[in-house]
């Protein structure tokens, strides 16, 4: 934070117009034939050659280790509580000594032009490099201005390591007010019997906040090869009314031995959609307490996490837990997933790979039978998904959710 105040105050007040062309309030978010509108540094310069859909981008080369570099800044103005899309496209040329990354990093301020205190960041959005070698497209959809902001700063941020310079192209930066539709995911949910006798179910609760009424979409994305046809209902919901759905896919969606994601979508220009899940145990002689499964937007998914408390033994002795991990592909295209589970000195202990389908959900049980009580479990993806991780209590058969990290914080 304090190398992004040293560069604000260094900048000069870049503002873009209100609003530009596309809901785009960023100025030459494509980079058409200069870097005009942008205050580059350090490694950054113009290519006229690459492009993610036409020619111009902005150039990321800098020597060995780069240690979170910045890159580009711009400022925008933006209002209180308004949702805001930030999306990109960046490629990365293979170099096999080197990895590096380009995070895009979003701080709102109480004054124009970016001045006064940085009232709060919000989730970056970034890019890792790896395969496959070509533009990669990400977002985070609907991240609301906070209380008292009046602009916001974008700053493009590289890192690398290795014995190659590292490069980057980055384009089709866009940072504007969300469209008239958001979607909440849930990226796991149930009702299937599990080991020991017990049986998952999750129940769902839908709270609308505002003094009118309106319609939902709430949609079932079941795993793969089990067939989908009643996944979808429209629904209504009254001023400041909550539904609650208990054992949402067996009541709702009839569905007696099944899992995947669910999805929530609304217009959001009448106001937030509150959703809330649950996952427990239905066991007549050890009810469990069950476990909070958070929808979060569709704009986080994601293409790498981390997940600390991979084991089936943490204390080394008898008390065990099974460890349950997946993701929901929200895009259009397959996502080849790599799991690995490390060790605490980073040493890997086992991988998976596997390919997730458009829209699939699948879950892989029991991965970390083996490991230690300090693993951890990677997760690197082609295209962003929803990752998701459950530990399980063999005694009690009571789930933990397990929130994903960051991989990469510089």
């Amino acid at each position: 934070m304090a190398a992004l105040a040293t560069f604000l105050a260094a900048a000069p007040p870049l503002l873009a117009d209100l609003p530009a062309a596309g809901g785009n309030l960023l100025a030459n978010g494509g980079f058409d034939g200069s870097l005009a509108g942008w205050q580059p540094s350090g490694p950054a310069s113009f290519s006229p050659s690459e492009g993610a859909a036409a020619p111009g981008a902005l150039r990321v080369a800098g020597p060995l280790g780069i240690a979170g570099a910045l890159v580009a800044f711009q400022c925008v103005p933006v209002t209180p509580g308004r949702r805001y899309d930030l999306s990109a496209s960046v490629r990365m040329p293979y170099r096999p000594k080197t990895t590096g990354g380009v995070s895009f990093r979003l701080a709102w301020h109480g004054g124009a032009a970016c001045s006064g205190a940085v009232l709060r960041g919000a989730p970056a959005l970034t890019f890792e490099s790896g395969p496959p070698f070509v533009w990669k497209s990400g977002s985070r959809r609907g991240v609301v201005a906070p209380s008292g902001a009046v602009s916001a700063s974008l700053t493009a941020v590289a890192h690398s390591e290795g014995e190659e310079p590292f490069e980057a192209f980055v384009d089709d930066v866009s940072f504007g007010p969300v469209a008239a539709e958001e979607t909440l995911v849930v990226p796991t949910s149930a009702t299937v019997d599990g080991a020991n006798g017990e049986r998952f179910q999750t129940d769902l609760w839908v709270r609308n906040p505002e003094p009118e009424g309106r319609a939902f979409v709430l949609r079932f994305r079941c795993r793969a090869g089990e067939p989908c046809n009643t996944s979808v209902y429209n629904l209504l919901l009254g001023p400041r009314e909550t539904r609650v759905f208990p054992d949402v896919l067996g009541s709702l969606f009839n569905r007696r031995n099944s899992a995947g994601a669910l999805e929530v979508t609304y217009d959001p220009e009448i106001g937030p959609l509150q959703v809330f899940s649950r996952a427990g145990t239905v066991h007549a002689a050890r009810p469990g307490n069950g476990t909070v499964v958070p929808a979060v937007p569709s704009g986080s998914a994601r293409r790498s996490a981390r997940f600390v408390g991979i084991a089936g033994s943490p204390d080394g002795g008898t008390t065990t837990f099974r460890v349950n991990a997946g993701a929901y592909n929200p895009g259009d295209g397959p996502a080849a997933v790599t799991l690995r589970l490390l060790d605490d000195q980073g040493r890997l202990l086992a991988t998976v790979e596997r390919t997730w389908a458009p829209k699939e959900w699948a879950q892989l049980n029991d991965v970390g039978a083996t490991a230690p009580g300090t693993a951890v479990l990677d997760l690197e993806s082609t295209l962003p998904v929803h990752p998701f991780v459950i530990a399980v209590d063999n005694r009690s058969g009571d789930p933990t959710w397990i929130e994903p990290q960051e991989r990469f914080q510089p």
